[in-house]
Order: structure tokens, then sequence, then C-alpha cells
């Protein structure tokens, strides 16, 4: 592919799109993904199993070369790990290296040093640079950083016009009083399952705060991170920046800072979090009142482009998005809340002009409501037959290798005395024979298949038999006929009413039933015939009971 490839698109436009399609293709070999956080890890590895992606998570569990290796940053500069990716590489199978969330490893210090040994791994390969967030003059230094010559920059424009900013100053004396007050306001209007996510300067400050609100805490070296934001069903997290980028977590409604946010980019990144579905979102910045006064007084010519945007944000009279969106886009692509039709700042809100905006878009989001409620009821739906299309991949696997295990076993005796003999085979046991008053392989030359529905040979349905589909013959042996045969006329096994409930109907006799077992049926979405569906029932019987 195309390489240096540089993608800079808004949070929730797909950027992982672009390894996980291509790791989809028949011809796929090894795309690498280095991701600065463990939750960025282990959020990629959840989308790209449920997207169907063979990936695995570097240094959990076996280590072998699947389609996507994903690795965090401090793991993807050890010896070990460039060795391993050198190794697929002589091997031919590594595609590409995906570096996620590039604007976190250019803009934090922990992260430079080790961004530059992996620059050092200088493989002919593609290389894939992600993020939502990338100004201009970082792109330029992120360039120069990475020696990359001319590279290709796809860019969709920062806008998020569903966020509206609030600068809420508070004095001195009442600051812990007033931000309690604040963010009990907040929580007073979270319904259900929606969140608000609170951003901390320091982990003393996310836990002093959780306690009051007995609530959770989410930072870097936090040994429960993983499992707090899997219980985080509603209301209030406090979080540092750890949380900051690219972790997909649904509902938020409000993200909340206390004090002067890290940055403009480490800011937009945390806003970011909330909205995912679509729906506004609140972001609001709490500052002293001291805070803000030496933020009025510092000379923004004197401090780094990141900080001087975040500084205009919050001292700003003016639209608050002009400012941000033309330090992310370009001063060209500078756009006020009202040019935008999005939502009013606090700014722009206190606005004539601001008021009538705000109340159009009120209107839009009772409809917006409405229309997400249908949204979530088809996406129930949805989960729903997922899950029952799991379920019955989940049935049928379970059978395929009950199957399997029999075949050097006799069923009849696993059934009836639930014990292991090799010594003779399912057809040639007495049990059967004397239930039948005949020998089994007599009695099935009586029955017959209708076409197109199940192996002669194994009893499996066609499309489950590799020789009956590509008619080669099946050296499988039936171990479905004689259970299902079995559990009808041995009334003392108990399985007689559960067949009868499964027909709906009564056989006159065993002939009767016979007929009736090799007639077709489709089950658990295989051609096949009703004595498939008796044999799950009896494994499953066999199941509880043992």
């Amino acid at each position: 592919g195309v390489s240096p490839l540089i993608v800079v698109l808004p949070t929730g436009a797909g950027k992982s799109l672009s390894f996980m399609i291509p790791a989809l293709l028949p011809d796929a070999g090894t795309t690498v993904v280095i991701t600065p956080l463990v939750a960025l890890a282990e959020d990629l590895l959840i989308r790209c199993k449920d997207a169907k992606v063979d990936c695995i998570l570097y240094g959990r569990g076996p280590l072998r070369m699947a389609t996507v290796i994903i690795v965090v940053t401090e793991s993807a500069v050890t010896g070990s790990f460039n060795q391993f990716i050198l190794d697929i590489h002589l091997k031919g199978r590594l595609d590409r290296i995906v570096l996620d969330e590039v604007h976190k490893l250019m803009m934090d210090s922990n992260f430079r040093p080790k961004l530059d040994d992996i620059r050092k791994l200088a493989l002919p390969v593609q290389y894939v640079s992600l993020t939502a967030t990338l100004p201009s003059s970082l792109l330029e230094r992120y360039n120069d950083f990475m020696c990359f010559h001319e590279p290709t920059v796809i860019r969709e424009v920062n806008k998020k016009p569903r966020v509206r900013y609030r600068i809420q100053r508070i004095s001195d004396e009442d600051l812990k009083k007033d931000t309690k007050q604040l963010l009990n306001g907040e929580l007073e209007f979270c319904h259900g399952i929606e969140k608000v996510l609170v951003f901390c300067r320091s982990r003393g400050e996310c836990d002093s705060w959780a306690r009051q609100f007995n609530c959770g805490v989410y930072y870097s070296d936090s040994k429960e991170k993983s499992e707090t934001l899997k219980n985080w069903k509603a209301g209030l997290l406090f979080a540092t920046g750890a949380l900051g980028a690219g972790v997909d977590i649904k509902n938020i409604k409000s993200v909340i800072h206390l004090g002067v946010p890290y940055g403009a980019i480490n800011f937009d990144q945390e806003v970011g979090r909330g909205g995912r579905e679509g729906q506004s979102v609140d972001s609001i910045i709490l500052i002293a009142d001291g805070d803000f006064i030496k933020l009025l007084a510092e000379d923004a010519s004197t401090l780094p482009p990141d900080e001087a945007a975040m500084r205009e944000l919050i001292v700003t009279s003016e639209c608050r998005r002009v400012g941000l969106s033309q330090y992310m886009n370009g001063i060209s692509q500078g756009m006020s809340c009202t040019e935008l039709d999005g939502e009013m700042c606090d700014n722009c809100l206190a606005t004539t002009s601001g008021v009538s905006a705000r109340k159009r878009r009120l209107e839009e989001d009772e409809e917006g409501v409405r229309q997400r409620k249908r949204v979530t009821i088809y996406k129930e739906r949805e989960r729903q037959l997922q899950q029952v299309e799991m379920d019955r991949g989940s049935r049928l696997e379970e059978m395929i290798e009950r199957h399997e295990w029999l075949q050097d076993k006799c069923a009849v005796c696993w059934l009836v005395h639930d014990t292991i003999e090799r010594e003779h085979v399912t057809k040639e046991c007495d049990v059967l024979t004397d239930e039948l008053g005949e020998r089994y392989a007599k009695f099935r030359t009586k029955i017959s298949y209708r076409s197109n529905t199940s192996c002669y040979g194994c009893g499996r349905p066609g499309d489950l038999c590799e020789g009956y589909k590509n008619k080669r013959g099946c050296r499988g042996r039936d171990v479905v006929l004689p259970l299902v045969i079995l559990a009808y006329v041995n009334l003392d096994l108990g399985y007689r009413d559960g067949i009868r409930e499964l027909a709906q109907r009564e056989f006159v006799d065993l002939k009767d039933f016979c007929i009736w077992m090799t007639e077709r049926r489709k089950f658990l979405g295989e051609n096949g015939t009703n004595a498939w569906a008796v044999w799950e029932g009896i494994l499953q019987r066999k199941s509880e009971f043992s």
C-alpha cells in the first residue's frame, strides 16, 4: 500500500478500518499495530475479534503469527519484540506497521524516546500513522522526526459540531464545594445508562474525588483499570489523561475537566470520549478564579502553540470553537458555532442569535433522541439475532465434537452404561441387538434417508460431512441413528417423551418412528433430518445428568 500514510480522522470515523479491512483479505499478511496505552490495546483487540479479524495482543497468551498483532509502546521497543517482527518480515509475511494515536507519541515526553526506537526499525514495509488530532504544526514535526518524505495524508476537518463548550469559573474559597455541587447537578440530569467522565490533573485528585462520590477511578498504573471500565455502567468516573485517547465508551453525556487541561490536543482527544454515538455532549472546564487570572495575564506569544490554543479557548469572550478549530485544522478552517450550525458554546449562547439557535438545536436534539431510541431497539434486535447465531454455532460445534469423539467407541454403551467401550463398535453392540431383536446391521438396511439430507455413512447432515460434500465416500461410523433408535425403543432411558414433544405427534410403531426419523428437517441452520435434531436432544440431556 501507499507509504508512509497518515490518517487524521475525527473520533469514531473509522481510522481502525485502515488496517482491519486489509487484514480480512484472503492473502493478508501480518499487520503490527503499536499503540501507546494498554486500554487502547485491549479495546482494539475486542474490536478486531468482533470483526472476525485474527488478532493477538503481544504479551497476553501464546505468541504466534496472527494477521493483526497489537502491542503497547513499552513492549514494542524491546529486543524480543524487535526480533519477533524481524522474523515475520524475513518470512515475507509483514505487510505494515501501524502507529496508533501518534499525537500522544509526539506530545508525551514519556513516549518520544520510544518513538525514536520504533523509527530506527526502518523495515521496508508500509507505515501507517493514525490519529484524530494532528494540527499542521505537529504534522510537520512528526514528519521530520520520523524522516517521512512527502507522506500521503488523509485528513477530515475536525469539527465536533455536537460538543457544547463551556467554561465555569469558581471562586478559590468555594472551589471544592462548588465543584461538588456542579458534579451533583450533572448527575441529576443523567438518565439510565448515561455517564459523566471527569478528568483530573493527578491521580491523587482522582482518588480524592472518587472517595467522595463512591465511584471508579482510572489512571495508567491502576491494576484494576480494565475492570473499572467494564463495571462502569452509569454515573461518574474520575480519570487522568490515560483515558483520553481512542477507547470507545458509549453513553458519555458530559466530559468535565477539573482545572486547566494539559494542552489543546489532549483536551480535544479527551472531549472526544463523549458523544461516540452522535449525541450531543457537554464539555465543561471548571477553573478557579486565580488560575483564570493567571492565564489571562500570560503572553500567548511566549507559550507553546498547544498551550496557547488552550489558553485562547478558556479566556476568549468570542466563540470558543473558532480558535480551537483554527489550531486543529488550520487558520482557514476556523468556524464559529453559528457557521458550523452546531451546538452553542457558552459565549455564543449568550447572544440573541445564540438563543434562537439553541431553541432550534433543542428541537433537533429531541428528534435525535427519538431516532436513537429507534436505533437502540434495532441494535438490540440485531444483538439478539447475533446471540442466537452464536448459540446455534456453539451447539453445532458441540454436536460435531461429540460425533468425532464417539467414532472409536461404542455410543450405545456410553449412553446406557456411561462407559467407554472400545472392544466393539456401536453397530455390533449386544445391547442394541437385544432391543431390536436382530443385529443392527440387518435392521439398518430397512432405513433410508431422503435424498440430499444426511450422509448414509456417518449420519451427519450432508453439508457437515466432507466425504458426502466432495462425493469421495464417507469412512465415518454412524453414531446418530443407533442412539436415536435406542432412545426411542428403551423406555427406561427416559427419552421417549422428549421425542414426542419434538415430533408433535404419536408414533404407531418403530417403523412409523423410523420413517419420521429420516424425514428432512432444517436444524441449527443445516439441512438434515429429524434424527439429527433428536440426537442433539440426547446429547443435551446426557450432559445435564453427567
